[in-house]
């Protein structure tokens, strides 16, 4: 640079003074002449600086952000210009950016300065590359950089997965409640629940696998459907995280107890008379649809069902636990006292047996009441009509009573007395019929209805409760 000024200020000077020149004239004289010498001037191009770019950056994990280092070498310390920044997938600085693409940085100075490029931050594992393109300027030459780098997948958390699940008797529904700890908040995958028969989390399913959606670790729980399990034994609940990007997978086996189900036997069966056939019906609660096995009934004198039983045990095959009923044979005690019948349910292997022991009482009843009043013929008689009605008595112990006298009344007019009285009951029947009488002794035309009340019974020994009557009266309508 210093050359090529010195050489233009000497062009300049000379441009204005005279050219002498010198040639030989004779031999003793010398002849100089003067010219102005004319120099034409020219224009002088200086080369750029050289610059060379260099980049530092780094790779990392998924969803981080990143940066790139850009350094200028060679170059003047006052180089302007831009240097830009593009982030692309894969290693040749090629294709689509990744978002926001390019974004340029002002240069203050090459010759070693150093420019850091905005952050770009990678959503999926691979191979990137950073693209540094210097832009030059009226003195530095342009130049670039690709500088390759890796993002690797993220480091997964650790998730454990356990279960509190509860065994339980057969028929009754269970499930099992799975939590997630460690791994992330976010975590996302499906959780899966199976149930075994047995306790390795193999074999024989019960019901089919069940997928959730995960929608969090860290403390997260999560509740299968339920499951029916249908006999006693020892079964396995199988719950799997299948893992995502961040997270790891895992298992858990919890194995439960499922025991036969209680059932409660239960008994129906009345008093009575002396010599009158009794039985007893007992009900299966709290057991399984088809539950086998054997009920045996067994009827005993006194309360406590033991000693010597009246007649010979029976036993009904059961086919069924749930509120199920079933009726003994018959046993006809001869004497008055208390007994006690006795059920015992033999379980089987899903359902537990159980026994239940009933007490009656066989008594002779002295109270007398009327069961019922019913409506057995009318007629038509001239100016007059009729009416014949029955009425049924009974002890306390609801047998039919006979030799009782029944007394009632008809209403609202008595034209004879033989309409208020049917005199005694016959002997073991239990029922008497009562008649209005024929002709003059029947009902007027002009009473086209009649009502009959009973009044009294009356036998020896007995009493009448009127408030254990079935019914009281019965009212009959003209033919």
């Amino acid at each position: 640079m210093r050359r090529v000024a010195m050489w233009c200020a000497l062009a300049a000077f000379l441009a204005g003074m005279p050219l002498i020149s010198a040639r030989p004239a004779a031999a003793s004289s010398l002849v100089v002449t003067s010219e102005r010498l004319t120099v034409a001037s020219s224009s002088v191009t200086v080369p750029k600086s050289t610059v060379a770019v260099s980049q530092v950056a780094a790779g990392g994990v998924v969803n981080e952000a990143r940066t790139s280092t850009a350094t200028l070498t060679g170059g003047t310390a006052t180089a302007s210009g831009t240097v830009t920044f593009t982030l692309f997938p894969g290693g040749s600085c090629t294709g689509t950016p990744v978002s926001p693409g390019a974004q340029d940085v002002l240069v203050t100075g090459a010759a070693g300065h150093s420019y850091v490029s905005p952050a770009r931050t990678p959503t999926s594992a691979g191979p990137y590359s950073w693209s540094a393109s210097y832009s030059g300027d009226t003195n530095n030459l342009a130049a670039s950089n690709c500088t390759p780098i890796t993002v690797t997948p993220p480091a997964q958390a650790t998730v454990v997965v356990s279960q509190v699940a509860a065994g339980g008797v057969v028929n009754a529904v269970r499930t099992s409640t799975a939590t997630l700890s460690g791994g992330t908040a976010g975590a996302t995958g499906t959780l899966t629940f199976q149930l075994f028969l047995g306790g390795t989390c193999s074999g024989t399913q019960m019901g089919t696998t069940e997928s959730l959606a995960v929608s969090g670790a860290a403390g997260h729980s999560y509740v299968s459907a339920g499951r029916t399990p249908t006999s006693a034994g020892t079964y396995s609940w199988l719950a799997s995280y299948g893992g995502d990007a961040n997270n790891l997978g895992d298992t858990d086996c919890k194995v439960i107890t499922i025991t036969a189900a209680v059932v409660t036997v239960s008994q129906v069966a009345a008093g009575g008379a002396p010599n009158t056939a009794r039985t007893t019906t007992a009900t299966l609660t709290g057991g399984t649809v088809g539950a086998t096995g054997t009920l045996t009934f067994q009827l005993f004198p006194g309360v406590n069902c033991t000693g010597t039983q009246v007649g010979s045990t029976d036993t009904v095959t059961v086919s069924g636990a749930v509120n199920h009923q079933y009726t003994s044979a018959a046993r006809t005690p001869t004497t008055a006292g208390s007994y006690s019948w006795q059920v015992a349910y033999s379980g089987d292997s899903n359902n537990l047996g159980d026994t239940d022991c009933t007490v009656i009482t066989v008594a002779n009843s002295t109270v007398l009441h009327v069961s019922a009043i019913t409506f057995v013929s009318s007629a038509n008689q001239g100016n007059f009509w009729n009416a014949t009605i029955q009425i049924e008595v009974r002890d306390g112990n609801d047998i039919l009573v006979g030799t009782v006298t029944v007394t009632g009344s008809w209403a609202p007019t008595i034209l004879a007395s033989s309409r208020s009285n049917c005199g005694s009951v016959t002997t073991g029947s239990g029922t008497c019929t009562v008649a209005s009488g024929t002709g003059s002794n029947g009902f007027g035309n002009a009473e086209p209805t009649q009502t009959w009340t009973v009044s009294t019974l009356s036998r020896s020994g007995y009493t009448y409760d009127s408030t254990a009557n079935t019914v009281s009266s019965i009212t009959v309508t003209k033919p």
